[in-house]
């Protein structure tokens, strides 16, 4: 339904994409850049420097921004047969679900890690998390792939330890790498070993 208004123009995406950019887990250059997207989208189905032309981004963060909406599931793209030849083309139906299941007030993202990590920290912190505590959140999930058992394990490690859990301390004990463990050899083969000596 929601493609359908947008393929008409009846659906104003940039409105709603600002107004739910923490819905969609969006930082601002992946929200630039999402709607570069949709703006080309109908006239080319095939993302190219055009779509990109009038965004000031650097290239390496035009692609960082990219990589990431297609690692969150906002775009796929797909081959198809064209003149004789192959031309790669996008396909923006996982935009589409996301944005009919923020309408329908589903937490659309289940999968996606970052949302599922700002709403347990939310939950452990009893309160919403400040715009820089999203910053480097995002930061830590998207560029630094922690995922979610990470930001529990620290929590858990933390709250063992008696220590103040707050933004800081989590990125903190993220950075640190969690020890390995050898296994402890059983009695028997302690003794054993010994008597070989």
């Amino acid at each position: 339904m929601i493609k359908k208004l947008y393929e008409c123009g009846c659906f104003d995406y940039k409105k709603f994409i600002v107004d739910h950019m923490k819905n969609y887990s969006l930082n601002s250059d992946e929200l630039v850049v999402l709607i570069a997207i949709l703006d080309n989208y109908l006239t080319e189905k095939s993302i190219n420097d055009d779509y990109f032309k009038y965004i000031s981004l650097t290239k390496t963060k035009l692609d960082k921004a990219l990589a990431s909406l297609m690692d969150r599931g906002f775009y796929e793209m797909y081959i198809e047969k064209e003149d004789g030849g192959c031309v790669e083309k996008i396909s923006l139906d996982p935009f589409f679900q996301k944005t009919s299941d923020i309408l329908q007030m589903k937490p659309q993202s289940q999968d996606d890690e970052l949302y599922s990590v700002i709403q347990y920290l939310t939950k452990t912190l009893n309160r919403i998390l400040t715009s820089k505590e999203l910053e480097i959140t995002t930061s830590l999930v998207v560029e630094d792939r922690y995922k979610l058992k990470d930001f529990k394990r620290v929590c858990t490690n933390l709250t063992e330890n008696k220590r103040l859990i707050n933004i800081r301390s989590i990125a903190q004990g993220l950075a640190v790498k969690e020890e390995v463990r050898k296994p402890k050899a059983p009695q028997a083969v302690k003794d054993f070993l010994s008597k070989i000596k």
